[in-house]
């Protein structure tokens, strides 16, 4: 799927997410056109917002209707190819005329929460539509799933009929008789020309609503993505964002789908968060499992749902809104285009500034450089940093290099393990448990704001030895590392 606005590798996760959206209709599938809002469409942005609250408390309030709303919109047959046809100036035939009789029989039959939904949208549902197409298409009002031209549509079908059953009934009587044979012939075909008469006066009946039905098909898909969206943010306890007045993403209990409906799914507890992000620079340090790149994920992924009319995996958000949103972690596919990965977050990352040399552009760099020396590495972050200090927007750089924390306007860092005492972490480790769940389970993904000259967290050790790396090689690190302290 293409997604506006938004530039990054793993927009699978997008798909995943919007996978869970309970569309119903063909309708809602046509109307499922995501509209990225910039900054400078806040208003509509919080009009849809708004339509999407609505329907979210109309539905708390009517939990009931959510069973039978869903089976009329999947009873609702697909009409694109008849309408074309009659806006192509072509007859229908008793099929096409079917599908659209049984559409406005569904429409007939829950037009009540058809008109209290149109209404919550901000629209009218021309009920006198319903009942005209009704009208022409079952004028005994039968309100029968079928359709079948009878005398209903013509008097001289129901003459010719007559006529051909007597002919019938004559010709059981003298099977041989040549001249009822010649007889019925051309009632079968007088039959045939008037059926087709009759079908393409239904035709032109109603190709003079062509237009409203088609408009009405609209409605009916703009009526099921509302519903889908407010369904979804029902299912999953997400949140419609309020809109930041200062400039900032704050977040309370932040939450990345996937991974939760993952750990949900082997009875494992999820650790949300809490942020509230100034625009500007930021820089964010943390051990290595930390969780930096799934926190930077779910920054991204729920941005972008705001800044699509959806809400957000959070129970309270104040967020901004950008130009565009881009993420740079790992370039996929380099290989293959000849590129090394680091040639490649080069590519990715010119396109950005280029694209976005004056709008206000959310920018995340996972890592950025980690293929290259670490000199040149941390350089070319502070380089980039104080590029977009001059620049609107928002940019976090995840990254281990020490020194690049001292260019940045804000150094996040991730708790970690830093505040566990590492001594009775190592005894409960030592009790049989799987050291790497054992360390996901202790790990604090949490944020917290750190003196900008502080120097990344160095954990690599600890974890190392906490998960049993071979006894030598954990001597020699400690040594290597005391050579580097003495260094400095």
């Amino acid at each position: 799927m293409q997604y506006p606005g938004i530039n990054w590798q793993w927009s699978e996760e997008l798909d995943e997410v919007l996978a869970q959206l309970p569309l119903g209709s063909v309708y809602g599938q046509r109307a499922f056109r995501l509209k990225f809002y910039s900054s400078a469409e806040e208003a509509e942005l919080v009009q849809e917002l708004e339509k999407v609250q609505s329907f979210y408390n109309y539905f708390v309030q009517r939990p009931d209707l959510k069973a039978p709303l869903n089976s009329f919109l999947q009873s609702l047959p697909d009409l694109k190819s008849e309408l074309e046809s009659l806006k192509n100036g072509h007859s229908l035939y008793a099929e096409g005329f079917l599908k659209i009789k049984r559409f406005f029989i569904a429409l007939e039959k829950d037009l009540e929460i058809l008109i209290e939904l149109s209404r919550l949208q901000g629209s009218e549902v021309r009920v006198i539509l319903i009942e005209q197409v009704l009208k022409i298409l079952d004028p005994q009002s039968n309100r029968l799933p079928s359709f079948f031209l009878d005398g209903n549509f013509s008097r001289e079908l129901a003459l010719i009929r007559q006529d051909k059953a007597q002919l019938l009934k004559s010709l059981f009587q003298d099977e041989e008789n040549d001249q009822i044979k010649a007889e019925l012939k051309r009632k079968n075909q007088e039959e045939t020309k008037e059926e087709e008469s009759i079908y393409q006066e239904l035709s032109l009946q109603l190709r003079v609503w062509t237009e409203e039905i088609e408009e009405l098909c609209q409605l009916l898909g703009r009526l099921d993505f509302l519903q889908a969206k407010a369904h979804m943010a029902i299912q999953f306890k997400m949140v419609s964002p309020q809109i930041s007045q200062t400039d900032k993403l704050d977040y309370m209990k932040l939450r990345h789908p996937l991974l939760q409906w993952n750990l949900q799914s082997q009875h494992k507890a999820y650790q949300s968060l809490d942020l509230k992000l100034p625009l500007g620079t930021s820089v964010l340090t943390g051990a290595n499992m930390s969780g930096k790149s799934i926190a930077l994920k779910s920054l991204m992924l729920n941005q972008y749902l705001f800044q699509t009319g959806f809400f957000v995996f959070a129970e309270r958000a104040c967020l901004t809104l950008f130009d565009s949103l881009t993420m740079i972690d790992e370039i996929k596919q380099s290989l293959q285009k000849g590129l090394s990965s680091f040639a490649a977050e080069i590519i990715a990352l010119q396109n950005f500034i280029a694209q976005n040399q004056k709008s206000k552009a959310f920018l995340i760099l996972d890592e950025f450089a980690r293929s290259t020396n670490p000199t040149e590495g941390a350089a070319l972050l502070k380089a980039i940093l104080k590029k977009r200090k001059k620049q609107k927007g928002l940019t976090i750089i995840a990254s281990h290099y020490d020194e690049i924390a001292q260019e940045a306007e804000a150094h996040w860092q991730i708790i970690g393990l830093s505040q566990l005492d590492l001594k009775a972490l190592r005894k409960q480790l030592n009790s049989g448990k799987d050291p790497t769940l054992f360390l996901q389970e202790k790990m604090n993904y949490s944020w917290e704001i750190s003196a900008s000259e502080k120097t990344v967290p160095k954990e690599a050790r600890l974890v190392a030895g906490l998960l049993g790396l071979d006894q030598e090689i954990m001597e020699n690190f400690a040594k290597e590392m005391a050579k580097k302290r003495k260094k400095h």
